[in-house]
């Protein structure tokens, strides 16, 4: 039998993208109840995952914080290290890491729920709900939920090459924003 796997985006998923990622009780129990009426197994796909930021303290981080909201059943982490494109389109490190996953998983069953990459993942045809940032998951997506067997159907035409991000870094403004992406070698190489 086929795992049922829910890839999960945070902000404006499970919170509504508040500065201090404060989880939404109303977004969670919706949650809760599709993790346990289709035995999902969980996939974060959260921006703490980019650039390199997904350190083994990262990774344990997340797995603690969704322990702690009853969310036991994590199927691993997607990569984010990649850089590729669809059909001659750049494709987001996240949606590259669901379908790297999704190819070495093969049989499974899948949903992914985020507020953000609906052009993406609607030209791959891939299977999503998306919330809307500020509201998040909601009651009403219940009716909408609906898993999507893995084909791998077009994941041919998507290219990609495995970078080490983690030699980036991001720099933030006092609304923890990203400003700038920057090498951190470029960097050491400057103060030389």
């Amino acid at each position: 039998m086929a795992d049922n796997i829910i890839f999960l985006d945070f902000d404006g998923v499970i919170n509504r993208n508040s500065m201090n990622h404060e989880i939404v009780p109303e977004c969670l129990e919706v949650l809760l109840i599709l993790i346990k009426k289709y035995n999902l197994k969980v996939v974060p796909i959260c921006g703490a995952l980019s650039f390199g930021l997904g350190t083994t303290n990262t990774k344990k981080r997340l797995i603690k914080r969704l322990n702690n909201y009853g969310i036991f059943d994590i199927d691993g982490f997607i990569e984010t290290n990649y850089e590729g494109t669809f059909l001659g389109k750049k494709l987001q490190n996240r949606t590259i890491g669901i379908i790297d996953y999704l190819k070495k998983r093969g049989n499974v069953n899948y949903i992914i729920i985020d507020d953000e990459n609906k052009r993406e993942y609607n030209m791959l045809g891939l299977n999503y709900i998306n919330t809307k940032p500020f509201v998040g998951l909601t009651m009403k997506h219940l009716d909408k939920f609906r898993l999507k067997q893995n084909t791998c159907y077009g994941f041919d035409k998507v290219i990609y090459d495995y970078k080490d991000l983690s030699n980036y870094k991001f720099i933030v403004n006092s609304n923890n924003l990203v400003k700038v992406l920057k090498k951190v070698y470029e960097k050491r190489s400057n103060n030389i």
